[in-house]
């Protein structure tokens, strides 16, 4: 592992955790709106859905619909039960 990959480690570690934490809350009533535009946002700014997707070297546009998706069959499958 090169060294320049060892120093961002605990930022990329940071940024997965963001991440990971904004898909749980879409399951918590009291946050999911936040979390659905904090997903939705076009915002590039730092701790934006954009900058995370970007530090993680995936395109946001294809991250966004993949968790979307996701929500959208999680919630058809929360409303069949």
């Amino acid at each position: 592992m090169g060294e320049a990959v060892v120093k961002k480690q605990p930022e990329v570690n940071l940024w997965i955790a963001v991440l990971s934490r904004a898909i749980q809350d879409l399951d918590v009533p009291e946050e999911s709106s936040k979390a659905l535009a904090w997903i939705k946002s076009s915002d590039e700014n730092p701790g934006s859905f954009n900058f995370v997707a970007d530090v993680l070297n995936q395109e946001p546009k294809v991250l966004r619909h993949s968790i979307m998706r996701w929500y959208r069959q999680r919630l058809r499958l929360q409303q069949a039960a």
